[in-house]
């Protein structure tokens, strides 16, 4: 749209200053002059906007529809897209997989499918004939039916696409792009451009122009904020598989066609359309009751944090911690955890266990509590004076979420896995007020053993290890994300593990692992994994070995595909 108007402005500008000549008129086609030497500042315009999928599409095809309007050529709809699509992909082949070159074109493509459909409703609903004041006025509603229609031709056309990549369909989207769009683009756009004009010559008339600009800009996004925040304006749910999303392309491809047909092809076509939807939907909805082959546990790489999830084989998902930098947003929950349930096909928590209330490792969980439902929630304190903390308990109160004290030695069985509370170090005997004490988890899967200590430090792991706990394990999440307070060579050497995971975020990388962790890892042989280089951990467990796998980069993608990068297998004695 913003390629459209510019070069509506650029055409209506110089077809006016060219039919200023008389010669000019009589030499040469006047409309097509002005036409092509609109081309090259929509060019222009491209590369200002960073050459994203949507802006190259638009520009390519404003070309070639340039072009061919001046050699007198047949323009083609798909002909325009698919050249688009070709040029683009022939340049940067890995464009195929962003959700912008997949939502720009699917959009587009949608709009001309049902184009005629569009057109037929607009053309009935405003009537050539009649008063002025009829016509006007059903005008006006003919428009605002067919901005509703065009718009959702878009969202019907992108929705599996926007499910595979953000888990939400837009319920309100038809709506909110007919407020939103004539505010950015009839106004702060043109009123932005005009101020490139007097910049030089009248810079206080720029300013004003750009301000005037950035008021309907302001006004936008209030409208966003507003839609956004009312109830129902969005589902989420889980990701479609490739093969339900080639259904649901298929099927609604029939759509426009049977509607032509009458009152029986209209009833057909909505026939088909809820077909599609079940078809997109419903086998994802239930991939929650498959049953898992073998036990896991994935340490996602949530930056400067810890979320770790369990899957048993009977399908329960139970996650300890959910927390990342406080200065994200959305937080973790919304943009990495939830995306990664949704992937695995969970749609419900069983269980959250929190092992300290500080920030890193609980700013995730509301969105988790609001949108999987958990059963329960295990933590170390009801007392915490943090107001986040605090909100987060009076969420788990109004969603009639029990909230769990947990004592030293209770556990949760899921058949072959158990979770069982080594320490809860604010408890007695150990009394431990400060903020780096909490639980200290072991988890059994299958033989394996993995031991979470949450943020303890030196002086709590001297306390536990001086009270005879089993803490041996076979892998253990670094205590305090690898810090140099923490991960004593006692504390360590009790647990005695073959493999350490350290959850931290790329800031700090200098800082977790400390050195001390580091030199301990190589002078015993121990593997060292940690989030911020090897992205999410991901374990596979059987009974005679387990399996670790790492996914990359979680922050730069946080739609994760099956783990393929196997890092580590170990047989068990």
């Amino acid at each position: 749209m913003h390629l459209t108007l510019i070069g509506l402005f650029l055409y209506l500008f110089l077809y006016w200053l060219l039919r200023r000549s008389e010669y000019l008129i009589l030499i040469f086609p006047v409309r097509k002059l002005a036409i092509l030497l609109s081309l090259p500042p929509l060019l222009c315009y491209s590369f200002l906007a960073g050459l994203g999928s949507p802006a190259v599409r638009a520009c390519i095809m404003a070309l070639v529809v340039g072009f061919a309007f001046c050699t007198d050529r047949v323009k083609s709809t798909p002909n325009l897209l698919s050249l688009a699509a070709v040029t683009l992909l022939v340049v940067s082949p890995q464009k195929l997989f962003t959700a912008s070159f997949q939502l720009s074109f699917t959009a587009v493509a949608s709009i001309a499918i049902f184009a005629p459909l569009i057109r037929d409703i607009h053309n009935s609903s405003n009537p050539k004939e009649g008063s002025l004041f009829q016509i006007t006025y059903r005008g006006i509603v003919a428009w605002i039916i067919t901005g509703i229609l065009v718009s959702s031709a878009a969202v019907a056309g992108t929705a599996p696409l926007i499910l595979y990549h953000f888990n939400r369909f837009p319920i309100a989207g038809p709506i909110t792009n007919l407020l939103v769009e004539p505010l950015i683009c009839f106004f702060a756009l043109p009123l932005g451009f005009l101020s490139l004009i007097f910049m030089e010559m009248l810079p206080q008339l720029s300013v004003f122009l750009l301000q005037i600009g950035g008021s309907f800009i302001t006004i936008a996004n209030s409208i966003t904020a507003w839609i956004s925040a009312l109830p129902y304006t969005e589902v989420w749910l889980p990701q479609p598989s490739c093969l339900n999303i080639l259904c649901y392309y298929t099927l609604l491809l029939f759509t426009p066609i049977l509607i032509l047909l009458g009152c029986a092809g209209r009833a057909a076509a909505l026939l088909l359309f809820t077909i599609s939807l079940a078809v997109l939907l419903v086998p994802d909805l239930l991939r929650l009751t498959r049953v898992q082959p073998l036990p896991t546990i994935t340490f996602l790489d949530v930056g400067q944090g810890s979320a770790t999830i369990i899957r048993t084989r009977d399908g329960k998902a139970l996650l300890i911690d959910g927390g990342g930098s406080s200065s994200l947003s959305p937080s973790v929950g919304e943009r990495i955890i939830a995306p990664y349930l949704w992937k695995m096909g969970v749609t419900k928590l069983h269980g959250i266990i929190i092992t300290h209330p500080d920030a890193d490792h609980y700013n995730g969980l509301p969105f988790l509590i609001c949108h999987f439902s958990p059963e329960f929630v295990w933590t170390s304190t009801l007392s915490e004076t943090e107001p986040g903390y605090r909100q987060l308990l009076k969420l788990c109160s109004k969603r009639k979420i029990p909230v769990h004290l947990v004592q030293q030695g209770e556990q949760i069985e899921y058949g072959d896995t158990t979770v069982t509370c080594l320490v809860n170090s604010r408890r007695p005997p150990y009394n431990c007020e400060n903020s780096n004490s909490g639980l200290v988890l072991q988890v059994q899967l299958n033989a394996l053993t993995i031991l979470f200590p949450g943020d303890i430090e030196k002086e709590v792991e001297q306390q536990i290890v001086e009270h005879d706990t089993p803490l041996q394990s076979d892998i253990i999440l670094a205590p305090h994300h690898g810090s140099a307070t923490s991960s004593s060579r006692k504390f360590i050497n009790t647990v005695n593990p073959s493999t350490i995971i350290v959850s931290a975020g790329k800031s700090r990388k200098n800082i977790y692992p400390s050195e001390k962790l580091l030199s301990y890892c190589q002078q015993n042989d121990v593997a060292l994994y940690a989030t911020h280089t090897d992205g999410a951990i991901w374990v596979e467990v059987d009974n005679k070995k387990k399996k670790l796998y790492r996914f990359g980069d979680m922050q730069a993608n946080p739609l994760l595909r099956p783990p393929q990068d196997r890092i580590a297998e170990q047989e068990f004695d």
